[in-house]
């Protein structure tokens, strides 16, 4: 089974092994913190109450919504795994999934909340698929997708998975404002298959892939605008990467940055469809910004390294946030985050007390997992004891320009 704190989405403690880690698409290194801030800003921190203090532990920021309401995950002093809300106010609420097939307590991990508050997320389940729980034997546990109302109702969902497959699993990645949910769901034993799809608010469940899809090379929805327009990312026959964007209608754009070479990335897409990513060309990695006619802008981040950059979110004024690699005197790479406004001004930032020791060196290290409307930025890291937390960056302004 899963470790809470392996690295998840840019770096935020979350379950990670089989959704694609924190390691750069095209460089192969392993992600998560950062540079100085060059705007003046406020970060604040975030540790949910009951979280634990000791290696292993602490708090993990999921996503954050356009009302500033913040929510993730976090490990107690036992090692047991639950999830919080974090109002605007400052003020938590934390919750349990419901148990597990055998009865066992289950691992929350939220992956999105939308503007109402509702939160979608993977329930781990240690015994899901273990036919003769608690003996493991042969292979088994895996996940399930849960969607928690703002009244605290929290309802469970399996996309068409077989259970007598070793760890089986649902998860979700993203939410729109009407509560429909994409991600992708296991077909074959041990993630090594999978396939997009759509949860409607209803409970209504399509399955999908886009044209050419290797399901090998686990394909899934990564995002979900309000107009239906979904996202994602697969790869080809070759292992090439690709984007896709599905159409309310069903239909499929296939999305390839110009000038591509070791493939595309899309990290999501906001309220006007505007599509945010990254690609390789034959020397580096580049982000780019997709507009709803199809015109392309590539941008880079100061600093970073070849291939070392990674998109992770964009909000409704098309402001995309990130992480980037930098190389350490150390030969080792740190990891900072950036933050590139509408009008193309990128800003880089780090969280104090945001590190990765690693054989003695310690390095700069902070993951992103989302932006909204207001330009906050929210993220996650480790301290120097390898105690996790959440951030909240909130910009000198909405635009975070400097």
């Amino acid at each position: 089974m899963r470790r809470l704190f392996s690295l998840g989405k840019s770096g935020s403690p979350r379950s990670g092994r089989r959704r694609a880690g924190c390691a750069l698409l095209f460089c192969g290194s392993v992600l998560s913190c950062g540079l100085n801030s060059q705007a003046q800003t406020t970060i604040i921190t975030i540790d949910a109450p009951g979280a634990g203090t000791s290696r292993g532990q602490g708090t993990g920021v999921g996503a954050i919504n356009a009302s500033g309401v913040i929510t993730g995950t976090f490990t107690d002093s036992n090692f047991r795994c639950h999830a919080f809300v974090r109002n605007a106010d400052g003020t938590y609420i934390t919750f349990d999934t419901p148990l597990g097939q055998h009865g066992n307590p289950t691992c929350p991990q939220t992956t999105a909340i939308n503007n109402a508050g509702v939160i979608a997320g993977i329930e781990s389940d240690q015994s899901f698929g273990c036919a003769n729980w608690p003996d493991t034997a042969g292979g088994c546990g895996g996940d399930h997708g849960f969607i928690r109302q703002p009244n605290g109702t929290i309802n469970v969902f399996d996309g068409p998975i077989d259970p007598t497959r070793s760890n089986p699993a649902t998860d979700p990645a993203s939410i729109n404002p009407e509560g429909a949910i994409v991600g992708r769901y296991w077909t074959a034993d041990q993630g090594s298959s999978s396939t997009s799809f759509l949860r409607s608010a209803d409970g209504t469940f399509i399955t999908f892939d886009a044209p050419g899809t290797n399901n090998q090379a686990t394909p899934g929805a990564v995002g979900v605008n309000a107009a239906g327009s979904i996202v994602g990312n697969f790869n080809d026959s070759n292992f090439s990467p690709h984007g896709y964007l599905r159409a309310p209608d069903g239909t499929f754009t296939i999305i390839d940055a110009p000038g591509k070479v070791g493939g595309t990335r899309i990290g999501g897409i906001n309220s006007g469809g505007e599509i945010t990513g990254f690609f390789a060309d034959s020397n580096t990695s580049h982000g780019y910004l997709r507009t709803p006619d199809g015109t392309f802008t590539v941008f880079d981040v100061p600093g970073a390294c070849a291939g070392c950059i990674q998109v992770a979110g964009i909000n409704a004024e098309g402001a995309v946030a990130g992480i980037f690699l930098v190389p350490d005197s150390s030969g080792f790479l740190a990891q900072h985050a950036f933050v590139r406004a509408a009008d193309g001004t990128v800003t880089t930032f780090d969280v104090p007390g945001a590190v990765r020791v690693i054989f003695g060196h310690v390095l700069p290290f902070v993951g992103v997992t989302g932006i909204n409307s207001s330009g906050a930025v929210v993220g996650s890291y480790s301290d120097a004891n390898d105690v996790g937390h959440g951030y909240l960056r909130l910009s000198a302004d909405a635009g975070d320009q400097q």
